[in-house]
């Protein structure tokens, strides 16, 4: 493999691990599983409300920005495991999962964080 192909891998596996730790799910390499197919149903979720395109738009400007708020509040995120709890916490309480955030910010704080504990 080469070295483009490298980082890549080890990207996807960062990406899905932090993925797994903020929404606490536990999702697998890539591996395919053909399970039996389930009946449907039209109805929404239990917390969750059926919202129109441009609603859910609003949502996700809304919850982007009080996550970006979240992460930021250097008094309370002090150190790495602070940081994967907020967002944990913040995903948990919007009913979202991670993959419908930007989470530029989030990576720039891991990277300050991480730094911070080297020194």
């Amino acid at each position: 493999m080469e070295g483009d192909g490298l980082i890549g891998k080890a990207e996807r596996k960062c990406l899905k691990w932090l993925h797994n730790k903020i929404t606490g799910l536990e999702l697998s390499d890539g591996e395919v599983e053909i399970s039996p197919s389930e009946e449907v149903s039209s109805q929404p979720l239990n917390g969750y409300q059926n919202h129109s395109d441009e609603e859910n738009q609003q949502a996700t400007a809304r919850q982007q920005a009080e996550f970006d708020k979240c992460i930021s509040n250097k008094d309370k995120v002090k150190t790495l495991d602070d940081l994967l709890k907020k967002a944990k916490s913040f995903c948990a309480t919007e009913k979202i999962n991670s993959a419908m955030l930007d989470l530029t910010l989030f990576e720039e704080r891991k990277a300050e964080l991480t730094a911070a504990q080297k020194d």
